[in-house]
């Protein structure tokens, strides 16, 4: 079950879900459908099976130093210095570490080119309330949505009892 309500002026909504079970796994890319259109894009856990190619981590440093993601995300971590290709090795290898570890799970939402355009993580591995969080590229609509639904449901296979997201107004 999936309930979706209105919190507060810095959170959007929050999902709950009922689960049974524990240990986050994820074998294969998962398809999700993109809103609007017949295409089946994949969800990638950024685990020690992913590989980035060199593609990968270009398209990475031109998605994260879009305005609205590196404004919200990294311009007071980078203290204004533009996201880097060195910032998206960094960034995949702590996604990886999270799942060595168990600890948070990174995935990487990939276009029918085999382009990323998404990103959403699981923030934690508490079962009873975790966070989750993501960002898409503006040149790409219509991903997020189901993104964050099957992400959901596979968290709920995994024996997560609640997730949210915190979701300014303005985005």
């Amino acid at each position: 079950m999936l309930i979706i309500s209105s919190k507060s002026i810095f959170v959007d909504f929050i999902f709950t879900m009922i689960y049974t079970q524990h240990n986050m796994q994820v074998e294969n890319p998962i398809e999700v459908p993109r809103y609007g259109t017949k295409e089946m894009w994949h969800i990638h856990p950024v685990n020690e099976t992913f590989s980035a190619t060199e593609q990968d981590v270009d398209v990475l440093v031109k998605v994260c130093n879009e305005p609205a993601i590196y404004d919200i995300l990294f311009r007071k971590k980078l203290n204004g210095v533009p996201y880097t290709a060195q910032n998206a090795h960094s960034l995949i290898n702590w996604a990886k570490q999270g799942w060595k570890d168990q600890t948070r799970f990174s995935f990487l939402v990939k276009d029918t080119n085999n382009q990323i355009a998404a990103s959403i993580d699981i923030k934690s591995n508490n079962l009873s309330n975790s966070e989750i969080g993501y960002w898409a590229t503006m040149h790409e609509p219509g991903i997020m949505t189901n993104t964050v639904l099957t992400i959901c449901q596979l968290a709920k296979n995994n024996g997560y009892h609640s997730l949210y997201g915190l979701v300014r107004k303005d985005n």
